[in-house]
């Protein structure tokens, strides 16, 4: 049915990869945070804390006593990297080197919109965080960082078998 010249039914990363990936990624983001945080004023902390405040009423309306936000945000941007990473499993299949970068560009890029649009939607700190510069950076890399491991773990996948699979 598919008129691709590529093999359309390889993916390349499990959805337990695609999440450990998702994982690396959002540790990245937040070390890419910290980098800059000297040229920026943007801590790690800081960024956790706003996700955290902001989804502190979800947490509420569904009962669940949580009251520190920092912890709240750390578990929101570790499952929604995850998820993330997930979703890059579960739709990245084997395409050139160059298709495989732009695609991780572009989840870059689409995480930051998401962000703004959550942002917007859930707290006005929130997102004049996620509209700065580090912010954008540590989304473009978190998209390129899934393409390049995706692409790693392709290029090794003929060698060594899948324990993860």
């Amino acid at each position: 049915m598919f008129d691709s010249q590529y093999q359309v039914d390889d993916f390349i990363l499990s959805p337990l990869r695609g999440s450990i990936v998702g994982l690396l990624g959002a540790n990245a983001m937040l070390a890419i945070c910290a980098g800059l945080q000297p040229i920026s004023g943007l801590s790690p902390e800081r960024v956790l804390t706003q996700i955290g405040i902001a989804f502190l009423p979800v947490l509420h309306f569904v009962n669940i006593p949580l009251d520190s936000p920092l912890p709240v945000g750390l578990g929101v941007h570790f499952v929604l990297g995850a998820l993330g990473g997930t979703l890059y499993a579960v739709s990245q299949m084997r395409v050139p080197l160059r298709q495989m970068l732009a695609t991780g560009f572009f989840y870059g890029i689409m995480l930051w919109v998401l962000g703004n649009f959550a942002g917007w939607l859930l707290d006005r700190s929130l997102q004049e965080i996620v509209r700065s510069w580090p912010w954008f950076i540590s989304c473009l890399l978190y998209g390129l960082l899934l393409s390049v491991i995706t692409v790693w773990v392709g290029n090794r996948k003929s060698t060594f078998p899948d324990v993860l699979d």
